[in-house]
């Protein structure tokens, strides 16, 4: 099955075979750091430097823009296929940080922008063929089935975190007694818009034997169970300049390539026949090499020019050396985490982990608008949380990130997360 994320629960109408349903949850979080370098995410933006004010002075933060509204409409089954469409928003929408463009921050943290997270029709049918047809998540890295499990709001350095509008297929061979393999492949938006050709995307993910270890991914998912899985992606992309000192229409090509592993290794194992994560512990982790896909990872700019010679493209991608020439950023990045779910009834679980990404050629380029270049960002992070009720869920964190400069220092900054959750 495509990792599709956790159905609506509520009908709210249901007649002639279709069905309406609704769920969601209401976040609030308190934040504290000991710098001024982020907002809710931390993603892989830069920690501050210690030259600068903001990376010398902490800061506390209270949001609830995290929280989530989600939307199902199935429709009625056709033959062998059954469709959905799902629609999922949050208040993380593009609103300038202020003081830019005058926004205030009463308006910018108690009058939050909506915005459309996920919006896509899903169908399968009984052989195993599925479909996706919108905005859900990226395929490589096969998102969201590998990420950590943290309560800051995702994602963390290091992990692949994108959502985009796509084509997908994919077909599922089941082999019995737990095995299965999945191949998938999808068209994707060009990550760049002046680009010709869109983004092509594939994997492959084998789900293998009957062992299942208790995981929580997202901080108001259900705890749940699950096999040993190991997921394989890759994804090709197109990007377009003009060409130095050609003529008018003139373009130069430059290829993005990328490689993703991710696996859920089930450490110490549930019962066999056991339905809930009792007593278990689980270990997730994600590796990816490659060039110029540095817009799935939040946050990472490097703080790099992108004037590339009058071609546009987002942050992070790619940028012009000291000689004036266009490159794509080459990066590496790599997560992993530890989960333990405690016994049943006590319903509260531990988590450790560790994300990095950096940039093997980020040295070279320019910095944009007078900053820094950074080439390495970095996570540690350690939480709990507990169920006080099937709906009401509490977490608290610790987060400790550092970015590495390319002339030498290193900034760090210490967080301390509380976070509740009401899911409906």
């Amino acid at each position: 099955m495509i990792p599709v994320p956790a159905r609506a629960t509520i009908t709210i109408l249901e007649k002639n075979s279709w069905r309406f349903s609704a769920a969601g949850f209401v976040e609030m979080d308190a934040f504290i750091d000991t710098t001024r370098s982020f907002l809710e995410a931390q993603g892989n933006t830069p920690v501050l430097r210690a030259d600068v004010t903001a990376g010398k002075t902490g800061r506390t933060q209270y949001s609830m823009r995290n929280s989530r509204l989600q939307f199902d409409i199935d429709a009625p089954k056709v033959g062998a296929w059954s469709t959905n469409a799902s629609f999922e928003f949050d208040f993380m929408g593009f609103d300038p940080e202020p003081p830019v463009a005058g926004n205030t921050e009463t308006s910018f943290m108690s009058s939050p922008t909506f915005r459309a997270r996920e919006l896509f029709v899903h169908a399968a049918n009984e052989d195993g063929w599925e479909a996706i047809v919108g905005q859900y998540w990226s395929l490589f890295g096969w998102q969201p089935y590998y990420f950590s499990s943290h309560a800051d709001v995702a994602p963390l350095a290091g992990t692949l975190n994108a959502r985009d509008t796509q084509l997908r297929g994919m077909k599922t061979f089941n082999f019995g007694n737990g095995n299965s393999m999945a191949l998938a492949l999808a068209v994707s938006r060009p990550p760049q818009r002046d680009a010709q050709l869109p983004a092509l995307d594939g994997g492959i993910r084998a789900v293998l034997g009957k062992r299942k270890a208790g995981y929580t991914t997202s901080t108001a998912g259900p705890r749940a169970l699950r096999q040993l899985s190991v997921g394989l992606s890759g994804t090709a992309r197109e990007f377009e300049t003009p060409r130095t000192g050609g003529q008018v229409g003139e373009v130069s090509y430059f290829p993005g390539l990328a490689l993703a592993f991710d696996a859920f290794v089930p450490v110490w194992a549930a019962n066999a026949g056991s339905e809930v994560p009792d007593n278990t512990v689980s270990f997730v982790v994600e590796g990816t090499i490659g060039r110029g896909y540095g817009d799935l990872f939040p946050g990472w700019s490097g703080n790099l020019s992108t004037n590339a010679g009058g071609g546009n493209l987002d942050p992070g991608i790619g940028g012009q050396d000291a000689l004036g020439n266009f490159r794509l950023i080459e990066m590496r990045s790599a997560s992993g985490s530890f989960q333990y779910q405690l016994p049943d009834p006590m319903r509260t679980w531990f988590s450790l982990g560790y994300g990095q990404m950096f940039s093997t050629n980020a040295g070279l380029f320019v910095g944009g608008n007078g900053l820094k270049v950074y080439t390495r960002d970095e996570t540690y992070f350690v939480n709990t949380f507990h169920d006080l009720a099937d709906h009401l869920r509490i977490g608290l964190e610790y987060v400790f990130s550092s970015t590495s400069y390319t002339d030498g220092p290193v900034a760090h900054n210490h967080r301390i997360q509380l976070g509740t959750w009401f899911t409906f």
